[in-house]
């Protein structure tokens, strides 16, 4: 079975599924302020909906996203990535490493 782990949407793509969200808003606010023929608009109606399959993201996601683009300091904000911790275990093995071969060659330096 397949274990459902979250993907960590980056600020660009939230900022980018906000502006669809926003655009679809706009569109459906038109279509209905200009529906002369009195068409059925109501497949336009659920925006949410529509962002989410526009995007590929759940409408849950949609809407903790513009739940924190409202809380967003000013509209000229954007949103920021939480960034991962990265260990500095890599660079502690290198030292390691650089400690034993700087030994190995102190090593053949007085043997000769």
């Amino acid at each position: 079975m397949e274990s459902k782990r979250r993907k960590v949407i980056r600020s660009e793509s939230r900022e980018m599924i906000a502006k669809v969200y926003h655009f679809l808003k706009e569109e459906y606010a038109f279509m209905a302020a200009y529906n002369n023929d009195k068409c059925d608009l109501t497949p336009l109606r659920n925006i949410r909906q529509r962002t989410a399959d526009a995007t590929g993201v759940s409408t849950g996601t949609v809407t903790r996203i513009l739940k924190q683009e409202k809380n967003l300091p000013s509209p000229t904000s954007q949103f920021t990535s939480s960034k991962k911790k990265h260990s500095k275990k890599e660079n502690e093995v290198n030292l390691v490493e650089i400690y034993i071969k700087q030994e190995k060659s102190d090593e053949t330096d007085t043997d000769g």
